[in-house]
């Protein structure tokens, strides 16, 4: 009888210290999306923002759909960074550096308890790609640029002119 039981708790602890790997994966993407008031000014530099067009002159109009096998990112979602990823999958596709009027769409259902169902989080992206040209350092003709982002960072800019 005592061996039984010593041969029952070895298989126990033989069994129950068996343990599944899983590999993670980890994917991470930033982008800027223009919006009044964002403190996008990190060096005094000025560029403008040029919508792409296509042949005919028109606007182009993004309007893109990613999905994301919530599976395949180990059944965790991070609805934040996912949509980061899709509006810089969106922008990469169109050769854009960011999208102006961006709007996202998620459409994710938590409450799929079928093991067997893929869990499928579906982020829709639309907006106007767009390019930055014509970079210069802001001077003193800039002094409203200056006073905006003053007074939206609450820091006090000063802008002087220097003699040469």
């Amino acid at each position: 009888m005592i061996k039984h039981c010593v041969l029952f708790l070895a298989a126990a602890a033989l069994m129950s210290s068996c343990s599944v790997m899983r590999q993670t994966n980890y994917r991470e993407a930033t982008s800027r999306i223009i919006e009044p008031k964002q403190a996008a000014l990190i060096v005094p530099l000025k560029g403008e923002v040029e919508v792409l067009r296509n042949s005919d002159g028109d606007f182009i109009k993004a309007d893109e759909t990613i999905t994301f096998d919530v599976k395949q990112m180990g059944g965790m979602v991070n609805i934040n960074e996912s949509k980061k990823l899709a509006v810089n999958q969106v922008a990469q596709k169109y050769n854009a550096d960011l999208l102006v009027g961006v709007l996202i769409d998620v459409d994710y259902d938590r409450t799929s308890k079928n093991k067997n169902k893929k869990n499928i989080l579906s982020i829709r992206v639309s907006g106007y790609p767009a390019v930055f040209t014509k970079f210069r350092n802001i001077d003193a003709s800039d002094e409203a640029v200056m006073k905006y982002y003053s007074n939206a960072m609450g820091n006090d800019i000063t802008v002087t002119t220097s003699k040469k």
